[in-house]
């Protein structure tokens, strides 16, 4: 069996301090190590908006649990503005921040444009850069509290492998055998994404499963179903006999994707 992470997008929100999820009170600059003490893993939202300081990825990695494993969205400078093409430097200037996570570094996560349809050559030419980007690392490692360092998922911590990509598709024209093709070439995920809004599609291009749920009825809102949650933890165990799967909540009004990412982690453990 391999790896399940389970946590949300982003972690830090006004109403989750105000008895959704937070005790009341707690200082913000706590806020990461309490979420680590509950989830293993986020997904952090902000560097697509915005590109944190060296120092911040730092402090995230120094106020995390030791296990811990960040998603990171890359730049929309990158996806939105370049839309993949000439961003060398701005893939640099990404990169030699993130990499300040250190072993703590999992997926990087692409979100493309809804209204930019296909281009299957610009998509290779910017894989061809990732791919030769830096050289392979340690990969992170099973949570040590959860299984004995005997067991050959956690001998995982001990081999090298290449950085973890992962590309959300919203417009329908990539979704096609050619583009599943490149990502597999390059062991690159294509991101399953359960949304009231843009295409779902289950095809697995990387050694590892990327799934967000964005809500499916109300983008970004809607709250999960208990048949909808038991339905995806049947799902997960699946893919998970295989691959490592990383599944983040984007649903958040009302603290929708806290509540939906603690009941799915109670369902895969029944």
């Amino acid at each position: 069996m391999a790896e399940r992470y389970i946590g949300t997008s982003g972690f830090s929100y006004p109403h989750w301090e105000k008895g959704v999820f937070y005790p009341q009170g707690l200082a913000r600059f706590k806020e990461l190590e309490y979420y680590s003490q509950y989830f293993q893993t986020v997904e952090l939202n902000n560097p697509f908006y915005r590109l944190p300081a060296t120092k911040t990825f730092q402090k995230w990695f120094q106020q995390s649990s030791p296990d811990f494993i960040f998603s990171v969205k890359v730049s929309r400078y990158i996806t939105h503005v370049k839309k993949l093409k000439d961003c060398r430097q701005a893939w640099q200037s990404f990169i030699s921040r993130a990499v300040k996570l250190k072993e703590k570094l999992g997926p990087i996560l692409f979100q493309l444009p809804p209204g930019w349809p296909v281009n299957v050559q610009r998509l290779e030419d910017f894989l061809k850069i990732l791919s030769g980007s830096f050289p392979a690392r340690k990969a992170p490692g099973p949570p040590k509290k959860y299984l004995p360092q005997s067991h050959p998922a956690a001998l995982k911590r001990k081999l090298l492998f290449n950085y973890q990509y992962v590309f959300e598709f919203r417009h329908p024209s990539w979704f096609s055998p050619e583009v599943y093709q490149l990502l597999k070439k390059y062991k690159a995920a294509l991101c399953l994404a359960d949304s009231a809004q843009w295409p779902y599609r289950e095809e697995l291009t990387a050694n590892f499963v990327y799934l967000r749920l964005h809500g499916s009825r109300a983008l970004y809102s809607s709250n999960y179903t208990n048949k909808e949650l038991k339905n995806w933890a049947g799902q997960i165990k699946k893919w998970a006999k295989a691959k490592d799967v990383y599944v983040y909540f984007n649903n958040d009004a009302c603290g929708n994707a806290i509540k939906n990412a603690q009941k799915l982690k109670k369902y895969l453990n029944a």
